[in-house]
C-alpha cells in the first residue's frame, strides 16, 4: 500500500481509535505503559499533559504513550531504512542534542541518518534543503519549519514522494496530520508555563506582586508558555497579582523592562521569563536595583540558569524541556510512519520542574549527561 493512501484511510480509523482510547481510561489517559514495548520514549514521563490543544487544535497526547514492540523493532531492522533531518537552524546545544538522540534511537532499530541540514532560519535555504534530501530518497524526514507558509509546498513534496514526515513544534500551513504528515512533537509549552507559575508562587510564599517578560511574537510554543503561566496564576493563586506584563523582542530587552517594572512597583517580589536567557537578564536587573529578595522562574534549562539554581541565586526554578525525550519521540513517530502504525496527531512532552534540589538530576534527565563541572562544584 502506498503510504499516502494509508494516511488517507487513517482518518476513518481515528474515530474508532478514540473510542477505544476512552474505554481504556483509568482517570488519566490510555495506559500505553501496559503495552509490551521494547523501546519507549522515557520511563520518567507523566502520562498526562497540561496542554489543552496543539497548534492546529489537535488533542495533545503524552509522549509517554509512544513505543515500539519487539516485533516492530525486528521489522524495522530488516528494512534497511534511512532517515534525514531538516532543521530550521542549527549549531546550538538544543538542536545538536536533538540530532544526537534522534540518531541514537534510529540506530537502535537499524535506521541510518543520511543527512542533517541547517537552514539558518532562511526559508529559501530550507526549501532547497528539503528538495535535496527528497532526492536522496530517505524513508523518514524529521523537520521544523522556518516558515509554516513559505515552506509548506516543499514539505508537501515529502509526503507526495512517499516519505514519512514528522514535524517538531509546528507543521506546514494547512497540512493535516495523518494525511500530509505522520504527526507533530513538541514540548508541553503550556505545561511549562504552569510549572513556572507554581515554582514562582512557592518561592514568594503564595502572595504578592510579580512581573512578566514575554516574547512579542505569534509563535505557538512561546505563546503557550505565557498563557500557561497567566492561567495558572489566575486559577490557583488569588493572592498573587501579575502587576506588569511586558512584551520583549529579545532577552536583552528584559533589562529595561525590569527596570521600568521595579520603578513602578517597588514591592515586586518576582518575575517570569519566557526562556532561560531572559531569566538571567531579569535576575541581573533586579540585583542592580537592590532587590536582594527576589525570585525568578521561566522555561528551558540552559547552562547559566542551571548554575544560578546550583548557587541558590535569584533563579528559583525552571520548567525544563526534556530534550532527550522529545528527540526520541520524534524518531519513534518516524518509525510509526514506516510501520503504518496509528500515530497521535500532536504529541506533547511533559516538562520537568527543576530547582536547586534537583538541578543535577534534572540536567541528566533533559540532556542525558552530567552537567558541567561548574554546576557540580556549585551544588557542593
Amino acid at each position: 500500500m502506498e503510504r499516502r493512501d494509508y494516511f488517507m484511510k487513517k482518518q476513518l480509523k481515528k474515530i474508532l481509535a478514540g473510542t477505544l482510547c476512552a474505554a481504556m481510561l483509568t482517570g488519566t489517559v490510555c495506559l500505553a505503559a501496559e503495552a509490551d514495548y521494547a523501546i519507549i520514549v522515557s520511563d520518567a514521563l507523566p502520562e498526562e499533559v497540561a496542554a489543552k490543544e496543539g497548534p492546529n487544535g489537535e488533542v495533545p497526547e503524552s509522549a509517554a504513550l509512544l513505543g515500539l514492540t519487539e516485533e516492530e523493532v525486528a521489522t524495522l531492522k530488516e528494512g534497511n531504512y534511512t532517515a534525514a533531518i531538516c532543521w530550521h537552524q542549527g549549531g546550538d546545544t538544543y538542536i545538536t542534542k536533538h540530532t544526537q538522540f534522534i540518531t541514537e534511537l534510529f540506530a537502535e532499530v537499524g535506521i541510518e541518518v543520511v543527512a542533517v541540514t541547517d537552514a539558518g532560519l532562511s526559508t529559501e535555504q530550507q526549501v532547497a534543503d528539503i528538495e535535496t534530501v527528497i532526492a536522496m530518497k530517505p524513508d523518514i524526514i524529521i523537520g521544523e519549519p522556518v516558515d509554516a507558509v513559505g515552506t509548506r509546498d516543499a514539505w508537501q513534496k515529502v509526503t507526495d514522494a512517499g516519505i514519512a514526515l514528522v514535524f517538531m513544534d509546528a507543521s506546514g500551513e494547512g497540512m493535516t496530520a495523518g494525511t500530509d504528515y505522520v504527526g507533530c512533537v513538541s514540548s508541553d509549552n503550556y505545561g511549562n508555563g504552569v510549572i513556572a507559575a507554581r515554582l514562582l508562587a512557592d518561592a514568594i510564599g503564595g502572595e504578592g506582586k510579580v512581573g512578566m517578560c514575554y516574547r512579542n511574537v505569534n509563535l505557538y510554543p512561546v505563546e503557550q508558555r505565557k498563557i500557561g503561566f497567566m492561567d495558572t496564576m489566575a486559577a490557583e493563586y488569588p493572592d498573587i497579582e501579575i502587576a506588569e506584563a511586558t512584551p520583549c523582542e529579545a532577552a536583552v530587552d528584559c533589562e529595561d523592562a525590569m527596570n521600568a517594572m521595579l520603578l513602578k512597583h517597588a514591592d515586586l517580589k518576582g518575575a517570569f521569563g519566557w526562556y532561560d536567557e531572559p531569566c538571567v537578564v531579569i535576575s541581573a536587573a533586579a540585583r542592580t536595583s537592590g532587590k536582594d529578595e527576589f525570585a525568578v522562574t521561566g522555561c528551558d534549562l540552559g547552562e547559566d540558569v542551571a548554575l544560578a539554581l546550583a548557587q541558590n541565586d535569584m533563579v528559583a526554578g525552571i520548567a525544563a524541556q526534556r530534550i532527550k525525550a522529545q528527540a526520541r519521540a520524534l524518531a519513534i513517530l518516524g518509525c510509526y510512519g514506516i510501520l503504518e502504525k496509528e500515530a497521535p496527531a500532536f504529541v506533547a512532552v511533559p516538562g520537568l520542574a527543576v530547582t536547586h534540589d534537583n538541578v543535577v538530576e534534572g540536567w541528566e534527565e533533559c540532556y542525558g549527561e552530567q552537567p558541567s563541572q561548574a554546576i557540580l562544584d556549585a551544588i557542593g
